[in-house]
């Protein structure tokens, strides 16, 4: 019988290290243990893994309602986003893959949002949303000149678009006193995916506190605490829109 032919000590091990999410310079100096790279590429994937899902969720809420519980502006702000930052930092099959998943949900809830939201002003739908992604992927690029550093930019930016909409979900339910658009589903994706979001960036700080000192500024704790009280007020007029609806069933 044939034995194989002999592979060098770890070569899978070593075929699979470039499936991890790339680690940050300032970072990458210091020779960071395997643990701390499993750890942040497991966080990051739930968080990839999650947000998709979300999009997922809005996409099939939207067909459904006709009606996406998603503010029109952060819809063409998360695919400027996407966009963007899959072109700055996507250097690994990991990263590209990811980045991609999100611009592709992104895309398929865009779509089906001017299709069914907007059946009478689908042109103009996609004019705004095509105009938006423009003004945004600018936006972006002036936030890279300003900062270089694009991983920082990408989660300050990022936590801003899901702190927008947590408040902005908030907003239009209170608003058109309706459930349209809007689901358990979405809001367990969504918040997790923030919540898996916030936790990669708190492992960064708490293992190099020196090269992740933002993430504890008074500006970024601000963000991460009105994302996730905006998601826990969600919840609660959710829950008591439902109970109130049950009971006059």
């Amino acid at each position: 019988m044939a034995s194989l032919p002999p592979n060098a000590p770890f070569s899978l091990a070593q075929k699979a290290k470039a499936y991890h999410i790339a680690v940050h310079p300032a970072d990458s100096v210091l020779d960071p243990p395997e643990s701390y790279l499993l750890v942040q590429t497991l966080l990051m994937l739930f968080t990839a893994l999650l947000w998709t899902m979300a999009n997922l969720f809005y996409s099939i809420r939207t067909f459904r309602d006709h009606k996406s519980a998603m503010p029109f502006h952060c819809l063409y702000a998360n695919l400027a986003w996407d966009l963007f930052y899959w072109i700055a930092i996507a250097s690994t099959p990991f990263e590209r893959y990811g980045f991609g998943a999100w611009l592709v949900s992104d895309l398929v809830h865009a779509a089906i949002t001017v299709r069914y939201e907007y059946p009478g002003q689908m042109w103009q739908a996609m004019r705004k949303i095509c105009f938006g992604v423009c003004v945004f992927v600018f936006g972006f690029w002036i936030l890279s000149v300003l900062n270089p550093d694009y991983q920082s930019s990408a989660i300050a930016s990022g936590h801003l678009l899901c702190t927008a909409i947590s408040w902005g979900s908030v907003y239009d339910i209170v608003r058109r006193k309706e459930m349209k658009g809007h689901s358990l589903e979405i809001w367990c994706a969504r918040t997790l995916g923030t919540i898996f979001a916030l936790l990669t960036v708190m492992w960064r700080y708490l293992n190099v506190p020196d090269n992740w000192l933002y993430v504890v500024q008074p500006w970024a704790l601000a963000l991460m605490i009105a994302c996730i009280l905006g998601d826990s007020v969600y919840l609660v007029i959710y829950l008591t829109r439902k109970m109130k609806k049950s009971k006059t069933l």
